[in-house]
């Protein structure tokens, strides 16, 4: 992979970083190759591959401030185009790093408010920026009603995992 990595279409250099990382591949030199090419290129990939290659990168454990700064300055200028799972392994992707930015936070979730005021999320968009939420970043109390008054709204359009997922997180 290394030795033809500039033939290699970003595409896919992205879906082998994520298959690399789901299989538990610790191969530094190719992280590292991977991690350079992407710093250049985030703001060419589609909000999916952005979001899988976050993942990727915060899975693997360590925090490079470099790919991170550069992902998150990326986000806040693209909020408004994510989907909630976007939004939810954004915020995820960041906290399990530890990485800290509290502009980028509060940006997501002022996005997030903004939507839930519009009824713009379904109940499985709540349960996941729940998830994403409730592990480690604090959600502001406003945001948290908005998010009751919704599920309560939704509740008949909710399943097993959705319901709970929403009583584990607001049982937090």
């Amino acid at each position: 992979v290394l030795k033809d990595f500039k033939r290699i279409p970003r595409t896919f250099i992205s879906e082998l970083l994520q298959t690399f990382t789901e299989l538990g591949y610790q191969s530094e030199s190719l992280y590292k190759t991977t991690e350079n090419f992407l710093v250049s290129n985030v703001y060419n990939m589609s909000n999916e591959e952005f979001c899988k290659n976050l993942w990727a990168f915060s899975n693997k454990g360590e925090k490079d401030d470099t790919y991170f700064k550069k992902s998150a300055e990326c986000a806040k200028t693209k909020l408004s185009t994510y989907t909630a799972k976007e939004l939810s392994t954004i915020v995820w992707s960041f906290s399990n790093v530890g990485y800290k930015d509290t502009e980028l936070f509060d940006s997501i979730e002022e996005e997030i408010y903004a939507k839930l005021r519009a009824q713009a999320y379904s109940i499985k968009d709540i349960a996941l920026i729940l998830w994403a939420y409730i592990q480690r970043v604090p959600l502001r109390p406003p945001t948290v009603e908005h998010m009751q008054r919704e599920s309560v709204r939704l509740k008949e359009n909710a399943d097993a995992w959705d319901i709970s997922i929403i009583l584990w997180g607001f049982s937090k």
